[in-house]
């Protein structure tokens, strides 16, 4: 099942600190657009030929859109041929930790390979999807652009639950292996007017995340401190626009992470939750950005979990 429209309602973000920014969002670009769009006025009443300069802008914007297109065929001729490489790398971890074959609940060893739910937040299309043992899979994009001020924070979760088989209180190592055959591009247009201060930018993100609560038997929901393994970057993206002249940067992601946290306290009647998730950040002024895990084989895949059980 998906849920394209809302995010999923179990989704719960680790307590990590917020990381720094290398581009941030203005908190009221309204005063700084008028004050601008007054000194333009009287520079075009001195003179100033206003036509040439937007002509200018417009042959940046085409040529960037031309580069952009250049960075996604190549990428396209190289996706699958990644991603196949991405899921043989991910089969001979899972059959190094044993997790493909069944394992003996005496050993105190567990997997979780269906996944209960795939979801995406608003503004995440959701172009195809599949739930199947160790085969849980998700072809998304996010695509932005804008001529002025823009952010965008996203979420990809694969959510999965295993209820403690035990009937003991248990204290788990919790494993998950996310993997991401992406592609993301960022790119800002070159500037003229001598006043833009500021130059346009770009800025794109993802991280690859666990999420765990503890579900007691009444329905209190528990969420175990953060630690720093349950977290990490898959791209970081960064353009600045010159003057007449836009830029742009790209990068093919092909990779599997492994995010695992220890010492989760588990009751006896209790049950565990986790999520699997990609999440998208972006933010740009007079810029645009993309994170493409569809077609040609891109996707991500939230394998599954592995859980290691102590009395």
């Amino acid at each position: 099942m998906s849920n394209a429209g809302q995010p999923d309602s179990r989704s719960s973000r680790p307590g990590r600190p917020g990381r720094p920014r290398a581009l941030r969002a203005p908190r009221d670009t309204t005063a700084k657009h008028a004050v601008l769009a007054a000194m333009r006025a009287a520079l075009e009443g001195a003179g100033l030929d206003v036509e040439h300069l937007a002509e200018q802008r417009r042959k940046g914007r085409a040529e960037i859109e031309s580069a952009l297109a250049r960075f996604r065929a190549a990428s396209d001729q190289r996706a699958q041929a990644l991603t196949r490489d991405l899921g043989r790398s991910a089969q001979n971890w899972l059959e190094t930790h044993r997790v493909r074959s069944a394992l003996a609940p005496a050993a105190g060893y567990y997997s979780v390979s269906t996944a209960d739910l795939i979801s995406v937040s608003p503004g995440v299309d959701l172009q195809a999807e599949h739930i199947g043992p160790w085969a849980n899979t998700a072809e998304v994009a996010f695509s932005g652009q804008t001529d002025d001020v823009d952010q965008f924070d996203g979420r990809v979760t694969f959510s999965f639950s295993w209820p403690n088989p035990t009937g003991n209180d248990v204290v788990c190592t919790v494993t998950g292996l996310l993997g991401v055959a992406a592609s993301a591009d960022v790119t800002a247009d070159g500037y003229w007017w001598p006043l833009d201060v500021t130059p346009p930018a770009s800025e794109i993100e993802a991280f690859a995340e666990l999420g765990l609560r503890v579900v007691d038997p009444d329905g209190e929901v528990t969420v175990p401190p953060y630690q720093d393994s349950q977290l990490q970057e898959v791209v970081s993206l960064v353009v600045h626009g010159e003057w007449s002249e836009g830029t742009i940067a790209g990068q093919d992601i092909v990779r599997g992470y492994v995010l695992q946290y220890e010492g989760v306290f588990l009751p006896a009647a209790a049950r565990l939750e986790a999520d699997l998730t990609c999440e998208i950040y972006w933010l740009a002024s007079e810029g645009g950005g993309q994170f493409i895990a569809a077609d040609n084989g891109r996707q991500l895949s939230g394998f599954g979990l592995f859980i290691e059980t102590q009395a």
